[in-house]
């Protein structure tokens, strides 16, 4: 069962490293990394941007556009569920992996991330 937390997670984790070091060819060899995981974090994100979740009930459209359901916390593990944790981190990665885009000069993915 997934956890979806670590990709938001790992994206914050390398743009706080160049932070403490300002290793340049550090977050460039990275990159590749950010851009799976933002790429990943859009198809979790696409799971939950249906027409299910816009027309559904309440508890349904309170989860449109967020995250799919997971185990992020070990309470969770005997049936997944949605977890604003999960979201939190999702919304801090694609923030920071679109800075890291920005010092990197990747216009491209930068405009497209922003968005």
């Amino acid at each position: 069962m997934p956890e979806n937390d670590s990709h938001g997670e790992m994206i914050y984790l390398i743009r706080e490293y160049f932070n403490f070091t300002h290793d340049t060819a550090f977050l460039k060899s990275k990159n590749p990394n950010v851009i799976k995981a933002v790429s990943y974090i859009e198809y979790l994100i696409a799971q939950n941007s249906t027409d299910h979740f816009i027309n559904g009930n309440d508890s349904v459209r309170a989860c449109f556009g967020l995250v799919t359901e997971s185990i992020s916390h070990e309470g969770y593990s005997a049936k997944p569920m949605h977890s604003y944790w999960d979201d939190f981190f999702t919304m801090k990665g694609l923030k920071d992996a679109v800075e890291i885009q920005k010092i990197l000069g990747e216009n491209s993915s930068y405009e497209r991330l922003k968005k």
